[in-house]
């Protein structure tokens, strides 16, 4: 028996081999606990949120805010880099140097050497119900087998993410997500389009309500369930 956690990885499979069953990948329970206050602020936060990776377009976020940063329209608007380099990646960390050189740019870098897991993902979630807007530009998803927990991670938060309009992204049906074509054919998005989810995130009088079927708890009842089913078949 295979588990796959994304339509490409189980279509990668012959059609006669039945034993490669599509599941979710999972979310520890904790993150869709009660959301942490935000601090009281005039400025609305927009934030990328993984590592400093070419395919995960960080250099396309960094273009971006500078953009923003740099717009009459958008003085209320602070923006954040919460990441870390590839450590032997001369593009991660040439990237990583540019950010600790913008006066403009916050770059938060994660200290994901020095914790252990409780402690960074109670971090994380910190973070997340801090940022009212995510900017997650991916170019590829395949050396993260086609589905990082990042946007899952905030989707279970409640929080908005504008990311790029791929098939695995989309198929994961997540909530208060709006997606892009323009990051895939490396264009920076119209500054428009920020203002538009913006508006929309303050005009929503409330954050629509998750599912739950990236729980940790529900992919561990698939996953016991399908051994079982699989067991009384060979029987």
């Amino acid at each position: 028996m295979c588990f796959c956690v994304s339509k490409r990885i189980r279509k990668s499979f012959p059609k006669e081999f039945s034993r490669a069953i599509e599941i979710n990948l999972p979310v520890d329970d904790s993150f869709y606990s009660s959301i942490s206050k935000k601090k009281k602020s005039n400025k609305k936060r927009i934030a990328y949120l993984g590592r400093l990776d070419y395919s995960k377009g960080a250099d396309i976020a960094y273009k971006l805010f500078k953009e923003i940063n740099t717009s009459p329209d958008f003085k209320n608007i602070e923006t954040f880099m919460y990441s870390y380099p590839w450590e032997n990646d001369n593009f991660s960390l040439q990237l990583e140097e540019e950010l600790k050189k913008d006066e403009y740019i916050k770059y938060i870098r994660a200290n994901i050497h020095n914790q252990n897991v409780e402690e960074i993902d109670n971090d994380l979630k910190i973070l997340i119900d801090s940022v009212d807007l995510f900017i997650l530009p991916y170019r590829s998803l395949e050396n993260t087998v086609d589905c990082p927990l990042v946007p899952l991670e905030i989707n279970a938060r409640k929080k908005f993410i504008l990311t790029s309009n791929l098939e695995c992204i989309k198929d994961l049906k997540l909530e208060n997500i709006y997606y892009n074509d323009f990051f895939r054919n490396e264009f920076i998005i119209s500054l428009n389009l920020i203002k538009k989810i913006l508006f929309n995130i303050n005009q929503s009088n409330s954050i629509l309500e998750v599912g739950n079927k990236y729980r940790t708890s529900i992919i561990s009842e698939k996953i016991i369930y399908s051994f079982n089913n699989f067991n009384k078949n060979c029987l």
